[in-house]
């Protein structure tokens, strides 16, 4: 039964984020999980704050950074003991292919230079490298796009790349973790294809219409829900598993 807007909406916890975080997070390995927002909110911190716990030397993550320089994305990778690699796959010294010692991830950070020709597809083929190679890994490995419209539709042109991504690393076990501030042009497979979401508020008509692209959640309720949050607070949707079904709560700062 489809819920008219006239309805209250129905009771939906709501958790901070430590508490989610700690008690509430279950990501497995080979899950999509998709951030929806408008500038401004959060979507960078919030998806550290996901992998944060995630990325161990046996399921590192693989951060795609497009920026020529980004604070909170360089400051997370030394917080975390990420390696900082301009090309794809990362150049391997012999001292460190027989420590002991391996990183929990990776920042991948074409050299930029300033011309958007260059840089574009220096990106392109790097970022396209670990994508597809992070795929065929496999074994919980985790990739996150931090624009993915840009990467995908934008830019750089990978949307086949994403899409194909989406469609077959679930059953090698690796996990794109896709956000974007642009949701009305991103990969259609971001909504479907994704067991985790998080959205904000986002006023835009053209992106609340792509919320039927989730599929098993009224469009309305997201609208409904996802309007009445403030700044740097989260819908949150985890799509039903076979053992578990759908969870709805909001996510605070």
């Amino acid at each position: 039964m489809v819920r008219r807007r006239a309805e209250p909406l129905p009771r939906v916890e709501r958790f901070t984020r430590d508490e989610f975080i700690n008690e509430r997070w279950a990501h497995r390995q080979g899950e999509h999980v998709t951030i929806l927002a408008p500038s401004g909110w959060g979507k960078t911190t919030l998806a550290f704050d996901l992998l944060r716990p995630l990325s161990t030397p046996d399921e590192p993550s693989v951060i795609l950074v497009m920026k020529a320089r980004d604070r909170t994305v360089d400051q997370f990778g030394k917080d975390m003991g990420f390696i900082k690699v301009r090309s794809w796959p990362p150049p391997i010294s012999r001292a460190y292919k027989h420590s002991p010692i391996r990183p929990p991830g990776f920042l991948l950070w074409p050299k930029f230079t300033g011309d958007p020709n260059i840089d574009h597809e220096r990106q392109r083929g790097e970022f396209r490298a670990a994508l597809l190679g992070c795929m065929r890994r496999g074994r919980g490995v985790k990739v996150f796009a931090d624009e993915v419209a840009d990467l995908g539709r934008g830019a750089l042109g990978l949307e086949k790349t994403i899409d194909h991504f989406l469609r077959q690393a679930r059953s090698l076990d690796a996990s794109l973790f896709a956000a974007t501030q642009r949701p009305f042009n991103a990969p259609g497979m971001i909504y479907g294809g994704a067991m985790h979401l998080f959205i904000g508020n986002d006023t835009d008509e053209r992106s609340r219409k792509r919320y039927e692209e989730i599929g098993g959640i009224d469009r309305d309720l997201v609208t409904g829900v996802t309007s009445e949050l403030r700044q740097w607070e989260w819908l949150y949707i985890r799509k039903a598993r076979e053992d578990t079904p759908t969870v709805l709560c909001v996510v605070g700062p």
